[in-house]
């Protein structure tokens, strides 16, 4: 039954005893209502509820993603700061919504997924595909062309609002690091037993949740995450994470100032030591180190990217300065292997090169002089 506000204004809940409603019944306003009465003077009218703002609500209960998430509520917040504190995760640059959507991601992964898919959260309660946006800021997926952010934006309060979008930015960085693992490890579908890098991925991660310091940010989530990895497995795939963090903008130097504000930090697309050839996301992974360079290097005026083969997608190239400041950009085109870049306005000194691809990512230092 649609019942029509016979007063104007907008809609509204109906109150009053509902024990009797015993068939679905929605509320329209006296404005839409004028529009179905004057349309079936003309015979029977079909009407279609739609979209997350018409009249009704789904019941998230419905979605396996809204439940997971609620559940890592549960999950951050017991082994964040030990079992004993559960008040461990209120100050402003903590991950707690991040965690929860990266396991709603985790526990929702079928084979045949791709780190490159777009993966939204909430669709179902807003009336979207799978497909959709959801209701983070953008989908989850390895490929820039559809989530480029970084840890810089977190200070941008035009885009990361309240705690779900800080939360999202560190899912982003998770689920980098998820897909480097499950590219190098395989995936394996058993969530409980299995030994794949999904499996490995969610042991780093709870294991990271119990090491970290009560009122962490996200270098703090990093390192502990880190020292899971030397903890459970030798440190086997240190470099792996390493880039995957580095990757979007919480390397080696990245700076989370105070955990208490999310306005501090510095970001930063450095590798630390010996990690500088290791591929972060992606399928690459048997390439040697060799598979890019730059010539000349240290160069003046031009330096040439090239790679060992040419690849099927774009890369963007950023250049950073030893502050982690982007200061240059490129494109190297699907099926070339070559790119000039004019670096006749840097200063002298050290930077890194970034190529980024929709599900590859190499790293490579470069000494520009006079």
């Amino acid at each position: 039954v649609i019942v029509i506000n016979n007063q104007s204004g907008a809609s509204f809940a109906m109150s009053g005893s509902t024990g009797n409603i015993t068939i679905p019944a929605v509320m329209n306003s006296q404005g839409n209502g004028i529009g179905f009465k004057n349309a079936l003077q003309s015979g029977p009218v079909n009407a279609t509820l739609q979209g997350h703002n018409a009249l009704f609500d789904k019941d998230g209960d419905f979605d396996n993603g809204v439940i997971a998430h609620e559940y890592g509520h549960g999950v951050s917040t017991r082994l964040t700061g030990g079992p004993a504190n559960s008040d461990c995760l209120y100050n402003d640059e903590q991950m707690g919504e991040g965690w929860s959507d990266w396991m709603a991601l985790m526990v929702t992964m079928e084979p045949g997924d791709q780190g490159t898919d777009a993966r939204g959260i909430g669709t179902y309660v807003i009336d979207e595909p799978t497909t959709g946006l959801g209701i983070r800021p953008a989908p989850y997926s390895t490929d820039l062309s559809v989530n480029d952010y970084t840890y810089g934006d977190l200070n941008n309060q035009n885009i990361i609002y309240e705690s779900h979008d800080i939360g999202f930015l560190w899912a982003t960085m998770t689920w980098d690091m998820t897909w480097a693992l499950v590219n190098a490890h395989g995936f394996s579908a058993d969530i409980y037993h299995g030994n794949g890098g999904n499996n490995i991925a969610m042991r780093l991660m709870i294991d990271g949740l119990k090491l970290q310091p009560c009122s962490p940010g996200f270098v703090d989530g990093r390192n502990a995450i880190l020292e899971a990895d030397t903890l459970d497995f030798g440190g086997a795939d240190a470099c792996l994470i390493w880039n995957a963090f580095a990757r979007r903008g919480l390397g080696y130097s990245a700076d989370e100032g105070s955990s208490f504000s999310r306005f501090d930090q510095t970001e930063a697309f450095d590798l630390p030591p010996g990690c500088d050839n290791i591929l972060s996301v992606g399928e690459h992974h048997d390439q040697q180190a060799d598979f890019v360079s730059l010539v000349p290097n240290p160069a003046q005026e031009l330096v040439t990217i090239g790679l060992r083969l040419p690849l099927k997608d774009d890369l963007i190239v950023y250049v950073y300065s030893a502050e982690g400041r982007s200061v240059l950009n490129g494109v190297m085109r699907a099926g070339s292997t070559t790119l000039k870049l004019d670096i006749s306005s840097l200063a002298p000194g050290s930077y890194q090169v970034d190529l980024r691809g929709p599900d590859s990512a190499w790293h490579r230092s470069l000494i520009v002089v006079r």
